[in-house]
């Protein structure tokens, strides 16, 4: 049974029935947290607590983390990362038959693919290339990044990664910081809760103004919240 463990900013438990904004479920390929049980079980939770819920595929940008971890160009660790993809969207579309089997409203789920997603947000480029520059010159944001990133590498790699391979691979969270960043505003439905099995804890920083060097701006026009869940 999926349980609510923590949340903030918009997400904030007292708010989810509410049905005023829409979910966001990032299924990130390769994770473990991501089972066809587990799948099932996320996705009746939004069913039940969100009128939409936009599923994404978060397959795109994991060529940073294969290009970080085994060494290989951006053409090859793309193909990889769009390989996982295609096998993640056909498995989380089997999970959606079935619950549309069991009488569930599966009108209230879309489910796209990480470069669809991005095509949601006009100016994802410009948040892009923005995020990278606060990148090179603020240092606790830039720290947090690289923490966040490390933490994420030795999942995968048991030995410690170098510098190069963790600067590769924080690309990553940088795109995936300027989509939830903007979605929110970018789509009719809001999609803007973020339903995830973690913590985002540099999401949750620049949420709450804890860099003092970031463009709060960005913060100021955006939706979003997060509700963390576990079983």
């Amino acid at each position: 049974m999926i349980r609510v463990v923590s949340s903030f900013s918009l997400g904030k438990i007292s708010r989810i029935k509410q049905k005023e904004y829409g979910a966001i479920l990032g299924i990130s390929v390769g994770s473990r947290e991501f089972s066809k049980e587990k799948i099932k079980s996320y996705l009746e939770f939004c069913l039940d607590n969100f009128d939409k819920t936009l599923i994404i595929i978060v397959d795109e940008i994991k060529k940073y983390n294969w290009m970080a971890l085994e060494n290989i160009d951006e053409i090859k660790a793309t193909q990889k990362a769009m390989f996982e993809g295609n096998e993640m969207f056909l498995a989380v579309k089997r999970v959606i038959k079935q619950l549309q089997q069991e009488k569930n409203d599966v009108s209230k789920l879309t489910i796209i693919r990480w470069t669809e997603a991005t095509k949601l947000v006009k100016n994802y480029d410009e948040v892009v290339l923005l995020l990278r520059h606060i990148f090179g010159t603020s240092t606790l944001f830039k720290k947090d990044v690289l923490k966040m990133t490390e933490k994420y590498l030795l999942t995968r790699f048991a030995q410690k990664t170098s510098k190069e391979q963790k600067l590769v691979a924080t690309n990553f969270i940088l795109e995936e910081l300027s989509l939830f960043l903007s979605l929110g505003n970018s789509t009719k439905e809001k999609y803007c809760i973020d339903v995830y099995p973690g913590k985002f804890p540099v999401m949750e920083n620049i949420i709450t103004k804890k860099y003092p060097d970031f463009a709060n701006t960005i913060v100021d026009d955006s939706l979003y919240g997060h509700i963390e869940v576990k079983f």
